[in-house]
Parts: structure tokens; C-alpha cells; sequence
């Protein structure tokens, strides 16, 4: 095995250089990880949003599936032949 002999100032350079890389890359992690998370929260909000629109449609659909029946009990009624 070959060991390779550094000063300690370069070793030191070295260092600051991959700290201060590591640090940069740590915030651009950071500012990524915000940006998806608003990105997460509005298709929340959109999903939430849908899903209310869903609910309201199927709340209609019933409403207008009893008042089909009833109209057709109503004309099927003994009372309504004579």
C-alpha cells in the first residue's frame, strides 16, 4: 500500500473546500425540499378541492335517483290510472 504524505495546511484547504461544497449542497437541498413540499400542499389543496366536487356530484346523483322513483311510484300508483 503506497501512503501519500499531505501537508496539513493543504489537508487543512482540503477540507474548507469539501465543508464549504457539502454546505452549498445542503442548502440547495433545503430550498428543494420546500419548494416540493409547497408543491405537495397544493395538490393537497387541489385533491381536497376535487374530492369535494366528487361528494357533491354523487350527493346530486342520489337526490335525482330518489326523485326518479318517486315520480315513477307516483304515476304507477292505482290512484293515478282512474
Amino acid at each position: 500500500m503506497t501512503t501519500i504524505n499531505i501537508h496539513p495546511a493543504v489537508a487543512m484547504q482540503e477540507d474548507a473546500v469539501l465543508i464549504d461544497f457539502l454546505k452549498d449542497r445542503n442548502l440547495k437541498l433545503a430550498q428543494l425540499a420546500r419548494e416540493q413540499s409547497g408543491l405537495l400542499t397544493a395538490l393537497a389543496e387541489e385533491r381536497d378541492g376535487l374530492l369535494a366536487r366528487v361528494n357533491e356530484l354523487e350527493a346530486k346523483v342520489i337526490n335525482l335517483a330518489s326523485s326518479r322513483k318517486a315520480r315513477r311510484q307516483q304515476t304507477n300508483t292505482p290512484e293515478a290510472e282512474g
